[in-house]
């Protein structure tokens, strides 16, 4: 009897370990009201990382390049396992075009699938060196997100990636992973997953371009009924006013005495 309860609480304990979720570290940014989680197993630089922390000799890499490499592609983190080909950032950034289109989620599906088309003709227009091999619509808290998977040459390497993309809160913010294809499927697809499940907006801003359908579409939908509610307007007051003229001539002739042909001959 002992030896089978032993056995239970043992099943139940590696049940309960199989199922905890991994421990996570949080992050945030607060210039955009940004927050997601990411696996304690991935080594986190941030910009706030110290120049002498041990992390950049891990990676063999130079503090200085990695820093200016992540101030002009807008990564606030960027993650890495060890002895893994893979790594995975996260940028945020605001601009003209993300400030007009302000969030995603007043888009469907099929509008935002013909957004991630256009976004990845654009990329290849720029570099010829991306080549798309795929494309999607992803939605998770409340956030609409376009995914882009392409390749891209990197001194003779072939490296693939993997980015979920959004507007929210008239900002730019991607969830990008890049390495070897094969191991981005079977080893780390979950990871970028579960940063983009866990990533939220702490605020909530009122969207000015509500009720602007489609962006230029709404505004020149809007024009068109205003110039035909003007149209009408002048139909009406032109109406108005012809009737008014008409009436007074008509009044004006039942005032005049009518006039008697001359009946006298003359000589």
């Amino acid at each position: 009897m002992k030896k089978k309860i032993t056995a239970v609480l043992t099943f139940i304990l590696a049940a309960a370990l199989l199922a905890a979720p991994a421990l996570a570290t949080d992050f945030t940014i607060k210039d955009y009201d940004l927050s997601f989680s990411l696996p304690d197993d991935w080594y986190v630089i941030t910009p706030d990382t110290p120049d002498d922390d041990p992390i950049f000799t891990s990676i063999n890499s130079d503090p200085d390049a990695l820093r200016e490499r992540m101030t002009n592609e807008n990564i606030y983190v960027f993650a890495f396992k060890p002895n893994s080909p893979i790594v995975l950032y996260v940028t945020a950034s605001e601009d003209e075009a993300s400030r007009s289109v302000f969030t995603y989620t007043k888009y469907s599906e099929e509008e935002l699938n013909e957004l991630a088309i256009k976004t990845l003709d654009e990329m290849e227009a720029v570099d010829d060196m991306k080549t798309r091999t795929g494309y999607g619509v992803y939605m998770r808290n409340g956030i609409r997100y376009i995914v882009l998977c392409y390749w891209h040459f990197s001194n003779d390497d072939l490296i693939h990636y993997q980015e979920f993309r959004t507007i929210y809160n008239g900002k730019n913010v991607s969830v990008v992973m890049a390495g070897v294809e094969q191991k981005i499927q079977e080893e780390n697809s979950d990871t970028q997953s579960y940063v983009v499940d866990h990533l939220r907006f702490t605020k909530t801003l009122k969207d000015p371009t509500a009720g602007v359908s489609g962006g230029e579409k709404g505004l020149a939908n809007y024009a068109l009924v205003i110039v035909c509610a003007v149209g009408l307007v002048g139909v009406l007051i032109w109406s108005l006013v012809d009737a008014a003229k008409k009436k007074k001539r008509a009044a004006a002739a039942a005032a005049e005495p009518d006039e008697k042909p001359d009946d006298s001959g003359g000589e």
